[in-house]
């Protein structure tokens, strides 16, 4: 009953967020993705991803909930450097699943920015990303991303493992952006991203399951 409850909670919480901030700020991402924009990719159902990060000198918290297998939900608290909060909520929908021959598709808007993605494993770790967008998104953005495997490091007496790295690169519409997002456990992350390859962004990610 209490794990019912909390649900509820969760679910009603995220609906007055996305309610509230739907038609406002734009400019920053939520929902999973690479660094500024989106992909084809959900969280999957009960999964629940909380993060913040710098992004162009900007605050930006999230919280993302998968409903469905298919749909997540959320939304972001954006505080300009100019002073004040914004909320943006996101919705995404995946129409079709990525397989052996097509990439995953999606439709998703953050505000009031509208956009499609398509996501698909290229090769051995190697994915690529493209989509179109309205809005923040300016038409075109496109990106890539690989996972290293963890770099292992033995001595006479101790055994330890580097953080899974994943290396992304994206155009987010308006700027290049490259970075890393490390690993250190399934539920922690830490990125470092280079916004317009000049500016260092730095933020940290949860991931859970309900």
């Amino acid at each position: 009953m209490r794990v019912k409850k909390s649900r509820v909670a969760l679910f009603v919480s995220i609906g007055l967020l996305f309610v509230c901030g739907v038609a406002l700020a734009k400019g920053a991402m939520g929902g999973t993705g690479l660094f500024n924009i989106p992909s084809a990719d959900v969280v999957g159902t009960g999964g629940l991803t909380l993060g913040y990060r710098q992004w162009g000198g900007d605050g930006l918290a999230t919280l993302n909930y998968g409903f469905l297998d298919n749909l997540e939900v959320g939304a972001s608290t954006l505080n300009p450097q100019e002073g004040g909060t914004e909320l943006l909520g996101h919705v995404k929908l995946q129409l079709a699943p990525e397989d052996r021959d097509m990439p995953a598709l999606a439709v998703g808007l953050q505000g009031d920015s509208y956009y499609v993605a398509a996501s698909k494993e290229l090769y051995h770790g190697l994915r690529g990303h493209v989509g179109l967008g309205s809005g923040r998104f300016d038409g075109l953005f496109m990106g890539a991303s690989v996972v290293l495997n963890p770099v292992s490091i033995t001595t006479d007496k101790n055994s330890w493992s580097l953080p899974v790295a994943t290396v992304l690169a994206e155009y987010d519409g308006e700027h290049p952006n490259v970075g890393l997002k490390l690993g250190f456990t399934p539920e922690l992350e830490l990125s470092l991203a280079a916004k317009d390859l000049k500016e260092l962004n730095v933020g940290v990610g949860f991931t859970t399951k309900f």
